[in-house]
């Protein structure tokens, strides 16, 4: 949903929103059967709860630290195993061993709407959007075949819903959770399938789950590879951030890119649990907002070869590096930073509700640090802009700077203050 359609009339949003009152009821899901109901115990403090599928790829499994996950709170957040039997959300979710995104994800959205959630975990690592000639049966989400993972999950799913809707009160569909794209990103990578199948194949998933549920679905976009992603990764991201502008899909989280240069990763591909658990939380939050009928950020699907560190081509890794942020309390010494001069343009400063715009006479390696010298962002400016995440938060913050690549003359290091109002 673009911001565009929150800005018209807030009456649009109730309408918008699948969690309004009216909403409709799923068309996969038999009629209400009371006799299937369990015995659980619901937070007397919400309004209700809302139903999620997961589904997709590993990141949507999950293949962090359980230890590590994100709690939630008894009676406030459920999972429904796939024979139907009720289990309080807690990693392991699904038919994983491992720690996963989602009690972050129900955490940050019952904070945000006061209403509980219910999950049913349906993805398949290693699979496809579009199939192809290269991908074996039952391995992908191509709802053209009939041997396609959609169907089957969603009868699943139908089932699950049909026992949380006997078992708790006020349920209403909540969205098709999303995590996938990396197959389809080598197939293409490795001239196996082209962008525009997979963005078809991706188009018709989504329109079919709306069709099916009233509901969209809330994708979190695909993130690079640890040793630098393929030119089709990007590619395949901009493809998702593309699809925010369809009523079918909703984008809740866009920064997974960013997980390999921050060291979030396990492996090649999978993300760890601090990865994994900010994409719940953020992804939670930004769900529950939409839900709320809020305004929600346009998706930035940020090319990660632009980054430093991540190989690939882009930066490499001869460019210079920041230092990492101290760890003693109160702001960190600068040596040698000479005023910001025409190098770095930041306004408004102060800001409100989001940061300032940053320019740079060049490009810059960039590191943002809060009042108490933590590092807050750290990244490569892109066309002489520094995009600062949106969620930053409130105070007063350091910018510092480095010239990255071959610098035009007069680009020197540099560093500034700016400030970020409620």
């Amino acid at each position: 949903m673009t911001r565009f359609r929150f800005s018209v009339l807030a009456v649009c949003a109730l309408f918008l929103s699948p969690l309004a009152a009216e909403a409709q009821r799923p068309s996969r899901a038999p009629a209400p059967k009371p006799s299937a109901a369990s015995p659980v115990a619901p937070a007397p403090t919400l309004s209700g709860y809302d139903f999620f599928v997961i589904a997709g790829q590993s990141n949507a499994k999950g293949n962090g630290d359980m230890n590590q996950s994100e709690r939630t709170v008894p009676g406030a957040a459920y999972e429904i195993t796939r024979r139907g039997e009720f289990a309080h959300l807690a990693d392991p979710v699904g038919n994983a061993n491992t720690g996963s995104a989602w009690p972050a994800f129900a955490k940050a959205y019952t904070e945000q709407t006061g209403r509980g959630v219910v999950m049913i975990s349906l993805p398949r690592p290693g699979t496809a959007q579009f199939k192809g000639a290269h991908v074996r049966e039952g391995n992908h989400w191509d709802i053209r075949y009939p041997d396609n993972l959609y169907d089957h999950s969603a009868d699943l799913a139908a089932r699950a819903y049909v026992v949380a809707e006997a078992s708790l009160p006020d349920v209403r569909f909540g969205g098709w959770l999303w995590i996938q794209g990396g197959a389809d990103a080598i197939a293409i990578h490795e001239g196996k399938q082209t962008v525009e199948q997979y963005e078809d194949a991706y188009h018709r998933l989504a329109r079919q789950v709306y069709a099916d549920w009233g509901a969209p679905m809330l994708h979190i976009l695909t993130g690079s590879a640890l040793s630098g992603d393929v030119p089709a990764g990007n590619a395949v991201r901009q493809a998702q951030a593309r699809a925010h502008e369809m009523q079918e899909v909703v984008v809740i989280h866009h920064d997974a890119v960013e997980f390999a240069e921050r060291g979030w990763h396990v492996d090649e591909v999978h993300w760890d649990q601090r990865g994994l658990n900010e994409a719940g939380l953020v992804g939670g939050e930004t769900a529950g907002r939409w839900a709320n009928g809020e305004a929600i950020p346009d998706p930035d699907p940020r090319d990660p070869n632009t980054q430093p560190g991540t190989g690939g081509g882009g930066t490499g890794g001869s460019e210079p590096t920041l230092p990492e942020p101290p760890t003693i309390p109160g702001l960190p010494s600068l040596p040698g930073l000479p005023g910001i001069g025409d190098i770095l343009s930041i306004a408004p400063n102060p800001s409100v509700g989001r940061p300032p715009r940053v320019e740079t006479a060049c490009d810059v390696l960039y590191q943002v640090l809060d009042v108490l010298g933590r590092e807050v962002k750290r990244g490569r400016s892109k066309d002489g802009t520094i995009r600062l995440p949106r969620r930053i938060g409130v105070g007063q913050f350091t910018l510092r700077t480095i010239p990255a690549g071959a610098a035009r003359d007069g680009c020197v290091a540099a560093t500034a203050t700016f400030t970020v109002l409620g």
